[in-house]
């Protein structure tokens, strides 16, 4: 399948894992771009061509007990270049700092004095959907999990300096997503019960001591693992989950955790990824899942009242996060391997492109391994400045196959100027609102 103006620029030149909610991430300059998969391994590919550069595995023994479950966790590139990148969903997990060639800076693990908190014994980290954020001193990370918090490193060192809990307690199912940062200067994360919010003054410390949060929102256990996202006024939207197949869009005000809205969304499956993006007007974006005769697609809502403004059905489930372009459009991949441009009013799709079908007419080394409708996408777009889309693609028939892939179209030249137009903001997923 092919409709409009969308096609593919290269595959990588080497075989991803299995993607699992990961998404890439682009170099300051825009001439890498990085992506973990299910096989704990980074690796770094040249953005103009998808020649592989260098890769960091980061389960080798030499880093302890290899981390348990999926590499879910997307990485974030430093003003200086450097990139944070942590792994490990069920257990022993680890956060990495990695320069620009590929060298490992340090790694924070389950030292009980100055690894992942642990209430003064070792962790056995579990990182999930998060993205590590750093500013000019610390580098901020999450881990899920019964004794999941939010914690502080030295950026020179790897070692914990400080971390979110409430006396012996960090936050109930610790981080699941984020954290984010707002212009107010509070952190958020979504956790497994509820939103929590923490000034970001007092996790820059370094005397390695609790840090209460704020603020709590949501006291149920209604966890949704969909990005969030934060627009100029401090206010930070998101998903959880209801019960059954719908959940509820809500906003928040960043300074307070103050409920602004909710709006249910019951006509949609059940999102258990996905994530929400800003449009330049403000406008409020979801992605949503199919699950039985209930549609997936992508939502429209005003930010001011959370009222719909339309909502594009689909068959087809958006697990990722879509991204917004200059123009307007609503890029997202779904589970069946497609890639869509919807129009800024959400009723027309003005490009298509079935990836795996795309591969297989393609010069890539690895054409012959796919078959139109063999891909599905978990993972989210990102928009280069130059225009160009950069995706990873699952090989539903044998995920040790996995590519990651550049699209190029003539609709595309970069990403919309607006407060969060991707998952964590922009390509680096700096995740900070300045």
């Amino acid at each position: 399948m092919q409709i409009g103006d969308l096609s593919l620029k290269w595959t990588s030149s080497t075989h991803l894992a299995k993607l699992a909610g990961s998404t890439a991430a682009l170099s300051r300059d825009g001439k890498s771009v990085y992506i973990n998969s299910n096989d704990h391994v980074l690796r770094c590919y040249d953005s103009s061509n998808g020649s592989q550069q260098w890769e960091f595995n980061m389960a080798n023994p030499s880093f302890g007990t290899v981390a348990a479950g999926n590499s879910s966790m997307t990485a974030s590139v430093d003003e200086d270049g450097t990139i944070y990148i942590g792994t490990g969903f069920s257990g022993n997990g680890k956060l990495f700092a990695i320069d620009v060639n590929g060298n490992m800076k340090w790694f924070a693990f389950n030292n009980a004095t100055d690894g992942f908190w642990n209430n003064g014994a070792d962790s056995k980290p579990s990182l999930a959907y998060g993205t590590a954020v750093s500013d000019s001193k610390y580098v901020y990370c999450g881990n899920h999990g019964t004794i999941g918090s939010l914690v502080t490193f030295d950026k020179s060192t790897g070692k914990r300096v400080a971390y979110m809990a409430n006396g012996a307690s960090g936050p109930a199912g610790g981080t699941y997503v984020g954290p984010v940062v707002t212009n107010q200067g509070m952190m958020v994360i979504l956790s497994g019960w509820g939103v929590h919010g923490v000034e970001k003054s007092k996790m820059e410390r370094d005397d390695n001591t609790a840090v209460p949060w704020k603020w709590k929102s949501f006291a149920e256990s209604q966890a949704c693992f969909a990005s969030i996202a934060v627009d100029y006024n401090g206010r930070v939207y998101g998903m959880r989950l209801t019960g059954g197949t719908s959940q509820k869009i809500f906003c928040i005000e960043g300074s307070t955790g103050a409920i602004v809205w909710e709006k249910l969304i019951d006509n949609a499956g059940k999102q258990d990824q996905g994530g929400l993006v800003i449009g330049t007007d403000g406008t409020v974006y979801a992605s949503l899942k199919a699950t039985g005769d209930l549609p997936g697609g992508i939502i429209a809502l005003s930010p001011n009242n959370g009222e719909i403004k339309w909502q594009y059905e689909s068959p087809e489930s958006v697990s990722g996060t879509p991204a917004i372009d200059a123009d307007g459009h609503i890029l997202f991949g779904t589970e069946k391997g497609n890639f869509y441009i919807l129009d800024s009013n959400g009723r027309d799709i003005v490009a298509a492109l079935d990836v795996a079908g795309a591969i297989t007419n393609s010069h890539s080394p690895y054409a012959s391994e796919w078959l139109p409708t063999q891909g599905k996408f978990w993972s989210s777009p990102i928009i280069g400045n130059d225009g160009t889309i950069y995706i990873a693609i699952t090989n539903v028939e044998n995920e040790k196959q996995s590519l990651m892939v550049a699209l190029t179209s003539g609709l595309v030249s970069g990403p919309a100027t607006s407060a969060w137009p991707m998952k964590g903001k922009d390509p680096q997923h700096t995740s900070t609102i300045k």
